[in-house]
């Protein structure tokens, strides 16, 4: 039995570790993320956390239970357009489908004021070109039956064919097959035997739901993604094996759980929200006397800004995510992003002369320019070194000194000389665009959705979320802001606690009522795949299940997932009370007058959730040892001014703690601005609590 489990989130910038001992401290660690080699930086951080435990890399991987990562690499290849070589199988006829797509698939992923303007719409950019997307007689009926066979031989040509073109990949999506997958499974032991290295997804396997729009692009993104991402992955666990690793690896998923890496692999597509999702799944643990259940989530990191919101202790999830402006059938935790994080770069308009923070990052290569790494282009973390907020000595735990005349140089000579101010006056431009940037992004996800974010308490973690939380909870009415003692690894310590989860669906349009029996036989299907997949029970697992079903008004795009208990399901008017609850959820997300069951109401797809709990040893705070007094003075810029301000040591500040701003709080890895007019103080849990209009 292992002593240790790890979770692992690499980050644009930081790959960030959370080491859990049995009966042991929590270890937390960080290293640049190294990108083109990942698993350099994954090795590099998980040595830096041996060091901590006073043992060696082999010795903390040999006994390593459990090992959980959330990785960027599906996404970046989907943002970078860095996917493989992918051909579309499907129906004749229907070849232009994905390319048409949705009427909003213009606007997919702009707010409400970028609507407004025009010349931003635009159709996503196409995966597969249009002389790769192929038509092929076959056809199955909305009932599933066999309309038109599928032909081996047309099958075969049309493979060797697409063969020529360099094909790595094959996405097949046939109409209905979710209801019938019998040619898809054809399709593919063909494709399998004429090309045994390729990698193939089929929509029945990836998406069986509704929506042959969003089932195709969510078949065309798992195929366009598989090659690359498989080829990371494997490349990373080969690095750890080498290493000492001896248990399975775990891959976050954008469902909020993790699954087994030979499972994740095969389906990228549900990893392209897997480090964001870790903070949110944490933030569901913090332990306050302040946490109520509504809060809003907020990860600042190197390369961007993530925002989720859980309202009566539950994260929004959606049946249908947006990436890359597709619509994607992968039920997730929603979790919106902005490029605005320490390694946002800011530049003037070359035309208009107007300062400008983002989207583009830095990254951790070259990164801002005060890592002396090559980093030529000011940065966010440059603007907050030249105002005095980061520490250059005890940065990343006092392994990097940070060159802060450089970065006041390049920040006069392309910042404040064009503009005639001085470089502190520029470095506090670029914070306040970013952290405006930041909270019209909280404002979109809470008063765009119904929510005043003025009675949500905020979650603040990632590296830069306790630098500038004071200051964008200000702008949008917060009250109350909690950083964690482990926000600058958050989203791993999130990923370390996840359990595995499978998702099961199947979409047989049900209208209501009807008969129990009926809906009782749908979820029967889904637990029989369910044992088939997961097999007897492992003793050191604790296996739940919970069943959901998505329900719209009849001929409406609008659908809300309604859960339902098990023993439900042995009841008689089961019906009645989904379409009552339905009904409820419905008027609580579009107001008061918006119901009408005389519109018809129906099931569109039925879900089971299988969730594992992996063992857990007793865990211990980061909190070893309590200070409160203040360790130093610095001149840190506030309002246009530098003030002088006490320095405290956050490692050290436990349980009782209390300070008025202005202040910084300063350890290893965390930074807390806390302006002034503002008070900060650590809980009985240990973490910190901002208040922030004293």
């Amino acid at each position: 039995m292992g002593r240790y489990s790890i979770g692992v989130d690499i980050g644009g910038t930081f790959t960030d570790s959370v080491i859990r001992e049995e009966d042991g401290p929590v270890v937390q660690e960080k290293a640049f993320t190294t990108p083109g080699a990942i698993g350099d930086g994954v090795a590099q951080c998980l040595k830096n956390a041996a060091a901590r435990l006073g043992v060696h890399l082999s010795d903390l991987l040999e006994q390593t239970e459990v090992f959980k990562i959330g990785t960027t690499s599906a996404v970046n290849r989907l943002i970078n357009q860095a996917g493989a070589k992918t051909a579309l199988i499907t129906t004749k006829g229907h070849e232009d489908a994905i390319i048409i797509g949705r009427v909003s698939q213009k606007t997919d992923g702009l707010s409400e004021a970028e609507r407004a303007d025009s010349s931003l719409w635009k159709k996503a950019d196409l995966l597969v070109p249009r002389f790769l997307i192929r038509g092929i007689n076959e056809r199955v009926d909305c009932f599933g039956a066999v309309v038109c066979p599928l032909s081996d031989e047309e099958v075969e040509d049309m493979i060797e064919e697409l063969l020529t073109s360099g094909i790595e990949s094959f996405a097949v999506c046939f109409l209905w097959s979710f209801l019938n997958p019998a040619h898809e499974l054809q399709a593919k032991r063909i494709i399998q035997r004429l090309a045994p290295a390729s990698f193939v997804t089929l929509s029945s396997d990836i998406a069986p739901a509704l929506g042959e729009y969003e089932r195709m692009a969510t078949t065309v993104i798992n195929s366009y993604l598989g090659p690359g991402t498989g080829t990371d992955l494997a490349s990373l666990e080969q690095r750890l094996r080498q290493e000492g690793l001896r248990q399975a690896v775990y891959l976050m998923q954008s469902t909020g759980g993790v699954v087994a890496a030979a499972t994740g692999v095969q389906r990228p597509v549900y990893l392209l929200a897997s480090g964001p999702v870790g903070g949110v799944i944490a933030a569901q643990t913090l332990k306050s006397e302040v946490v109520p259940a509504n809060f809003i989530t907020t990860d600042m990191g190197g390369t961007s800004f993530d925002v989720g919101v859980v309202v009566d202790g539950v994260p929004i999830e959606r049946s249908v995510s947006l990436h890359h402006r597709y619509r994607v059938l992968v039920s997730s935790i929603e979790v919106k992003s902005v490029g605005a994080g320490g390694g946002s770069i800011a530049a003037l308009d070359p035309v208009t002369s107007v300062l400008q923070v983002g989207p583009h990052s830095a990254g951790s290569v070259p990164g801002p320019v005060c890592y002396g790494f090559g980093g030529t282009a000011p940065t966010v973390t440059d603007a907050n070194a030249v105002l005095g907020r980061l520490n250059p000595e005890r940065f990343f735990a006092g392994r990097h000194r940070l060159d802060i005349a450089r970065a006041r140089q390049t920040l006069t000579d392309q910042i404040a000389v064009p503009l005639g101010i001085s470089p502190e006056q520029a470095a506090e431009a670029i914070v306040k665009i970013v952290d405006s940037r930041m909270a019209d992004l909280i404002r979109n996800l809470t008063i765009e959705r119904g929510h005043d974010p003025r009675s949500f308490t905020l979650v603040a973690y990632g590296g830069g979320g306790p630098l500038h939380v004071g200051s964008y909870s200000r702008e949008i009415g917060i009250e109350t802001v909690i950083i964690p003692r482990a926000a600058s690894t958050y989203s791993a310590w999130g990923i370390a606690g996840s359990p595995a989860i499978q998702h099961y669906v199947v979409s047989t349009p049900t209208i209501l009522p009807v008969e129990t029996s009926r809906l009782r036989e749908r979820f029967q299907q889904l637990e029989e795949r369910a044992l088939s997949d997961l097999g007897v029970e492992n003793p050191q697992m604790a296996r739940t299940a919970s069943l959901a079903v998505d329900m719209r008004y009849r001929y409406q795009n609008q659908e809300l997932r309604v859960p339902l208990q098990r023993a439900e399901l042995d009841g008689v008017s089961l019906s009645q009370n989904l379409m009552d609850r339905f009904e409820t959820a419905y008027q609580k997300r579009f107001g008061r007058g918006s119901i009408l069951r005389a519109a018809g109401i129906e099931i569109s797809t039925f879900r089971l959730i299988v969730s594992e709990e992996f063992p857990r040893g007793k865990e211990s705070s980061l909190v070893s040892r309590s200070r409160s007094e203040p360790v130093g003075r610095r001149d840190i810029w506030f309002d246009g001014a530098f003030l002088p301000v006490a320095i405290f040591n956050a490692d050290l500040a436990g349980p009782g703690f209390r300070s008025a701003g202005p202040c910084v709080l300063e350890g290893d890895f965390l930074t807390i601005v806390v302006h002034p007019r503002q008070s900060i103080a650590v809980n009985t849990s240990g973490d910190f609590v901002l208040y922030v209009n004293e």
